[in-house]
């Protein structure tokens, strides 16, 4: 499974249609550690800063294995602004998966079921 926790959204340029973000992208896996899933970004168009990428960790509650990647990075959107300045933007960073993996539900929210947060 695939779960992030967005620590700022800053800088949305509708000009030029892109916006920046801070957040942590955990992508946890069934499997061997050496099974570790590589990720691409795929509406990223600069890193601010290199990908920190944690050590792989032990998993538990149905995923054997996980780590964590920290982004900062300017991304594209399209922004529709057609209702503007009542408008609403929905902000998506595309995530794929370059390597073939068995992904697993995360139950990393408070109730047991998916949510964005770090384990």
């Amino acid at each position: 499974g695939i779960a992030i926790k967005v620590i700022s959204i800053h800088q949305m340029d509708m000009a030029n249609h892109t916006f920046d973000a801070d957040f942590n992208l955990n992508i946890a896996w069934k499997g061997v550690a050496d099974d570790k899933p590589e990720i691409q970004l795929y509406n990223m168009r600069e890193e601010q800063q290199d990908k920190e990428e944690g050590d792989i960790k032990k998993g538990q509650a149905g995923f054997d294995y996980y780590y964590r990647i920290h982004v900062k990075a300017t991304f594209r959107q399209h922004f529709k602004l057609q209702s503007f300045p009542f408008d609403m933007q929905e902000l998506t960073v595309r995530v794929r998966l370059k390597t073939e993996c068995t992904l697993v539900h995360l139950p990393w929210g408070p109730t047991g079921d998916a949510a964005s947060c770090d384990p």
